[in-house]
């Protein structure tokens, strides 16, 4: 509550969040579920403090003004009942409060806030969804609706949702596979829905996702976001386990589950500020104050896995942890699938992550320049005898003329695609001369390291490009400036652009360290066989795309028939 009331204090002076962000409905509800529990909770410097009168009240001023005639409200999406839902449940967390207080005093706040309520819930009991995540969260703010204002229809949509599946792997995974877009908010969701409508048995998918994630779980608090089809997969983007501290306290109390009490009382050791900043409703005063079973004694603490290998077969990711060392081997992206570049697919072609302490290698990728097709991409992940092998295979075509039966005098023929670009030649019915590629990444634990054995074959001079790309918390030894230009083996790739360059360097002999702290890793040896272009390929540089890694990048190059091995210790 202090931590609370320090938000209060700031809202004091401005309660309304600012005009024209596009998210300040969301923020607007969730100030006043802060400031709702600051004024009800007797704990709270602010107990029934009348100044924070005028700022509730403006407060359900303003999203009584900014409803939609269907009760909707514009927040991020254009006249939203999934970003409505969000903002509901805050205001149903705020009216609980309110309610249980009963101070007369805030009579009429609380009917105006009723209003607002039932308007808003009819619009997302009636509304739609983007994304799988949002189902989840639109039937918990609807259940919310039902504890306050009793009614069958709410429980009635909860039910048409429920009734399509909880749409969680084997893995553990919910479909979208992101720690933070999905993670985050269907958890807490199910939770609630267990709580509220009393169906324990949605708190199974809830068990399985945090036990998932212990083996995702880096030593600082990361969790590990290579595999998401959402926007965390983006360069940059982190997520960590602060924001899952509700659910873990949970079910640490309800299972008697000693490593989720661990990870509970590290997060409320070492980040209980941070998850202060996690979005609202997911807040966890919020939550404390809508469940009192939270606030049990939790069980004795059980260790955390620090030692593993684990496989996530349905994502074919591998992570592998030794103390403080952590590796990812990645070889689940979604471009085997055949439908392309889009948001909702997986597409970060990284393939290896590394970790000593506080020395991280953020991304290993690979570029074979080979009719500009772009990044490797591997076909799943194999595990065999201590060995993780990750395999491509690229077949790109020169057509043949069309079969007579497929022709007409017109020249008029069906716009399709060959794999690589579109044109209105049949290529469907066109038989068809290959040229391939074959590239294999063994990955090979050693020595407290790794060693990363690569095999590209194809027709003879295919410049190969691998890129290392390190946290900038850190310092580079041993690489050198690029060269000025781009290799013209690179095709339709082009020449590497100057954001590129910022950042970036070449091992082309002997080898590399990265320092962070008291950490390094140390890599090599340096391999060179000419200038590296762009690594993402023409379906990004068509659009003037790219995919480029956030960091310190290092390059290395070689030509085909190409074998190499990079070692990191």
């Amino acid at each position: 509550m202090a931590i609370n009331d320090t938000q209060v204090e700031v809202a004091l002076e401005r309660p309304l969040a600012p005009r024209g962000s596009g998210m300040e409905n969301r923020t607007n509800g969730a100030r006043l579920s802060a400031l709702a529990a600051s004024y009800t909770s007797m704990v709270s410097r602010f107990h029934h403090d009348a100044r924070l009168l005028p700022a509730l009240n403006s407060l359900v001023e303003v999203m009584q003004n900014n409803q939609l005639p269907d009760g909707l409200y514009d927040s991020g999406n254009l006249d939203s009942p999934p970003d409505s839902a969000f903002i509901l449940e805050t205001l149903c967390q705020a009216q609980r409060q309110l309610l249980e207080d009963a101070s007369p005093s805030i009579t009429a706040l609380r009917e105006r806030l009723r209003a607002v309520i039932l308007k808003t819930a009819e619009g997302v009991r009636a509304g739609g969804i983007h994304t799988p995540n949002h189902r989840w969260h639109v039937c918990a703010a609807l259940a919310h609706v039902h504890r306050l204002y009793p009614d069958p229809k709410w429980v009635a949509r909860i039910d048409d949702w429920l009734g399509e599946g909880i749409d969680l792997d084997a893995d553990g995974q919910y479909a979208e596979r992101s720690p933070h877009y999905t993670a985050e908010v269907v958890n807490p969701a199910l939770m609630t829905l267990a709580l509220l409508l009393d169906r324990p048995a949605l708190l199974e998918p809830v068990r399985r996702s945090l036990e998932a994630q212990l083996y995702l779980l880096e030593p600082d608090g990361e969790l590990e976001t290579v595999a998401s089809r959402r926007q965390d997969q983006r360069a940059g983007a982190r997520e960590f386990i602060w924001a899952h501290y509700i659910a873990y306290r949970l079910l640490a109390l309800r299972d008697n589950n000693g490593v989720f009490a661990a990870v509970t009382r590290w997060i409320e050791r070492d980040f209980l500020a941070n998850t202060m900043v996690t979005r609202s409703p997911n807040a966890p005063l919020a939550q404390w104050l809508d469940f009192s079973e939270l606030a049990r004694a939790l069980p004795a603490s059980k260790a955390l896995p620090e030692t593993y290998s684990h496989v996530f077969s349905q994502m074919a990711l591998a992570r592998v942890r030794r103390g403080s060392t952590t590796a990812t081997i990645y070889g689940g992206s979604d471009a085997s699938t055949g439908l392309g570049l889009g948001s909702g697919l997986a597409t970060n072609p990284t393939f290896f992550k590394f970790r000593k302490g506080a020395a991280i290698l953020e991304s290993v990728r690979m570029t074979p320049a080979f009719f500009s097709t772009g990044f490797f991409y591997s076909n799943g992940l194999h595990l065999a005898e201590g060995r993780y092998r990750l395999q491509q295979t690229v077949n790109v075509p020169y057509h043949l003329p069309l079969p007579a039966a497929y022709r007409n005098k017109q020249g008029d023929y069906k716009l399709s695609d060959d794999g690589r670009y579109f044109s209105k030649l049949d290529f469907e019915h066109r038989p068809k001369q290959f040229r391939t590629l074959r590239s294999t990444v063994e990955v090979v634990e050693r020595h407290g390291g790794y060693d990363l054995e690569f095999a590209v074959d194809g027709p003879v001079g295919v410049l190969v490009t691998v890129e290392l790309t390190f946290r900038r918390n850190g310092k580079l030894e041993g690489v050198a400036a690029l060269p000025e230009s781009g290799d013209p083996r690179n095709n339709r790739s082009g020449a590497i652009a100057s954001e590129d360059r910022a950042d970036s360097s070449s091992l082309t002999h002997g080898t590399g360290k990265f320092t962070a702290g008291a950490d390094t890793i140390e890599f090599g040896p340096g391999t060179s066989a000419g200038a590296h272009g762009r690594m993402e390929g023409e379906d990004y540089t068509w659009i003037n795309g790219h995919l480029r890694t956030q960091g310190q990048r290092v390059y290395l190059t070689g030509v085909t028939p190409f074998r190499y091995t990079l070692t990191l210790r």
